[in-house]
């Protein structure tokens, strides 16, 4: 990743936050949510090559990505302890507004039969995050394999957000695509 300053993160910081003070009443400056981390993560079975997808992963998100191992067994799965079962790598500060610009400006172009986001997949536990999944990692230009497989990846978005309605604002305003419906 380079070290500059994201165009996102510049607009974010000038326009967006104006915005939000407005909208939604805030008082102070420090107020206003922001998004905090983007994390991408992929599931990985024994038919899968790990260290390629690592390896993809590190790619697209810019830094090293970590494997993930099975803390407990279910049989039903057939999963045991200590197998590993996925990879995933947590994107913060400035490498996390270039990634995202990445995924709205370029990946979500790329995915040809994009239906756009659902507004369903807000996840409104303590903190507000929205998660979506990608049915092919070769969206990203990174990614250049031309492998059979279509490999899904897994994207969470974190805010600081009180409620779905801020950051939903806060996607629409980046210029995520959300469905009409």
């Amino acid at each position: 990743m380079s070290n500059n300053i994201s165009r996102l993160k510049v607009f974010y910081n000038t326009e967006l936050k104006e915005k939000m003070m407005k909208r939604f009443n805030f008082s102070n400056i420090h107020e206003v949510p922001q998004i905090t981390k983007v994390v991408l993560s992929m599931g990985l079975n024994k038919n899968r090559d790990v260290n390629k997808n690592l390896n993809d992963l590190t790619l697209i998100a810019g830094q090293k990505a970590l494997l993930t191992k099975a803390r407990k067994s279910i049989s039903q799965f057939g999963l045991r302890e200590g197998f590993t079962n996925g990879a995933m790598v947590t994107v913060r500060n400035n490498n996390m507004f270039h990634l995202l610009d990445r995924i709205i400006n370029i990946a979500l172009l790329n995915w040809r039969s994009c239906p756009g986001l659902s507004l369903k997949s807000f996840n409104t536990n303590k903190m507000v995050s929205y998660s979506f999944g990608i049915p092919d990692k070769r969206i990203f230009a990174e990614v250049t394999d031309e492998s059979i497989r279509n490999e899904g990846l897994n994207i969470t978005i974190v805010s600081t957000c009180s409620t779905k309605e801020q950051m939903e604002f806060i996607m629409r305003e980046l210029g995520f695509p959300f469905r009409s419906n």
